[in-house]
């Protein structure tokens, strides 16, 4: 690729908000801060946080089409020079319509970043917005140039709407562990022990599984375990009170702690490097950075065998696989961890062997930029 053929070239980000609150956010806000510090071409950022208050209006289908055409007048203001866009899936009901008119206008090649194959149309309670997202959906993969997924799995996904093998690329997230503090503990091993920490991090959301993991505690009456569950638990009050009442129902108020979020990276790392095992009982994950995360600090993990977390965790040698939603297997994978203290540490070694060397954010920025690249010239 020639400089000047990129530097003719405006590349816009879209992000939800400044703030980085999940693994989709930070690999997005990653390769947006390798693109910008290439230094060739225009790089932008539209946050949609910064929505006015007349799109924010409205149900989820009325505050859609109405963040389209906030975004369309938005990306009409460039002129001049042909643009790429950098769009995280997540966002399609609110960009689907501006990609499509945007494309009639002006020389726009779109770069889809897809971290999950699961869609608004598999949870939404309204029978209109469900049919609508599907629409959406299928629009949006047409109007892409290139896929970019986080995983394998997460890219099979994408191909039962019928897209093009050829326009699929698997660009797998880096890792930054948050970095501990002088205060910070050395990493803690399962040896036996009085009390046996187990963490969840991420958001509280029914997507986690979180209720199987509840459950799975229960049934662990006999050891001395604490569960600390890190991760927001403002975007679904309803959901997260659910829980607060199933750990009353279940005797466990003593036990589980709920943390809320941590933005400041020490914090967050005392909270693992305090753990002996980390549990991610997804009923699916597009990857699962949070399990890099933990093996970083040497945790044997725990998660399920969905989504794109076998392309990470290797049963036996990392970690141990279970069945998603089934509580009882759960349970035994937590309990044998506990009570075998030499194969948990054996699980541990391989997990820093995982992320020894760890996968560079930097790695991440250069495959994509090369992508980007590819869409400057297919023009």
């Amino acid at each position: 690729m020639v400089p000047g053929m990129v530097s003719e070239t405006i590349f816009v980000a879209i992000a939800s908000r400044p703030t980085l609150r999940t693994g989709g956010e930070r690999y997005l806000s990653e390769v947006y801060r390798y693109v910008a510090g290439r230094g060739w071409g225009d790089v932008r950022l539209i946050v949609l946080s910064d929505l006015p208050v007349w799109v924010r209006r409205g149900g989820v289908v009325l505050s859609s089409f109405l963040t389209n055409l906030w975004l369309l007048r938005r990306l009409l203001r460039i002129q001049g020079r042909p643009i790429v866009l950098l769009e995280d899936f997540h966002h399609h009901p609110r960009v689907v319509i501006a990609n499509w008119v945007l494309k009639l206008l002006r020389p726009v090649r779109i770069v889809g970043i897809v971290q999950s194959h699961l869609f608004y149309h598999s949870i939404l309670r309204s029978s209109l917005a469900r049919v609508l997202d599907q629409i959406a959906v299928r629009h949006f993969f047409r109007q892409v140039d290139v896929i970019i997924a986080n995983s394998r799995s997460t890219a099979e996904g994408v191909l039962q709407f019928g897209i093009d093998r050829s326009k699929i690329r698997v660009v797998h997230p880096g890792l930054s562990p948050p970095r501990r503090s002088a205060q910070t503990q050395a990493i803690p091993q399962l040896v036996t022990r009085g009390r046996t920490n187990i963490l969840f991090v991420g958001r509280c959301e029914p997507i986690k599984g979180l209720e199987d993991l509840l459950k799975a505690m229960a049934l662990l009456g006999d050891h001395d375990v604490r569960l600390g569950i890190v991760g927001d638990t403002d975007e679904d009050p309803e959901y997260f009170e659910s829980l607060r009442q199933l750990v009353g129902r279940l005797g466990l108020r003593t036990r589980v702690h709920f943390v809320g979020r941590i933005d400041e990276e020490a914090v967050l790392a005392e909270w693992y490097a305090r753990s002996d095992i980390l549990v991610l009982p997804s009923l699916w994950e597009g990857y699962g950075i949070v399990l890099l995360e933990a093996m970083s600090f040497g945790l044997p993990v725990i998660a399920t065998r969905v989504g794109g977390i076998p392309e990470i965790v290797s049963d036996g040698r990392n970690g141990l696989l279970v069945e998603a939603g089934n509580v009882p297997d759960l349970a035994r994978a937590m309990r044998y961890l506990i009570e075998h203290p030499e194969y948990a540490r054996t699980l541990s070694d391989g997990a820093l062997e995982t992320v020894s060397p760890a996968r560079e954010w930097t790695k991440v920025g250069e495959e994509v930029w090369g992508i980007l690249e590819e869409a400057c010239l297919c023009r």
